[in-house]
């Protein structure tokens, strides 16, 4: 998991949601509220998070409370990495 959200992490910086000296402990940020992401952005993550992972983001994770901060993020991934690991099984 520790992996999953270092990753994740540097994909927002990459991607300049997060500035690259972010500090973990800013993991609970509305970035949302706070203009740090929008609608491009989620569309420009989906893919980035897709093709690393090999997961499938649908219609359905496009929800406000899925993208309003690191922790709502991490918490996506981690849950479409854990469902296919358990597909796959």
């Amino acid at each position: 998991m520790e992996n999953i959200q270092q990753e994740v992490i540097q994909i927002l910086i990459e991607e300049s949601i997060l500035s690259p000296d972010y500090i973990h402990g800013e993991q609970g940020t509305d970035l949302l509220m706070n203009d740090l992401i929008d609608s491009l952005n989620i569309i420009t993550l989906i893919t980035a998070f897709e093709d690393k992972y090999g997961i499938e983001l649908g219609t359905d994770d496009i929800k406000e409370e899925n993208w309003a901060n690191v922790n709502s993020i991490i918490s996506l991934v981690s849950r479409h990495i854990n469902n296919n690991k358990n597909n796959e099984k």
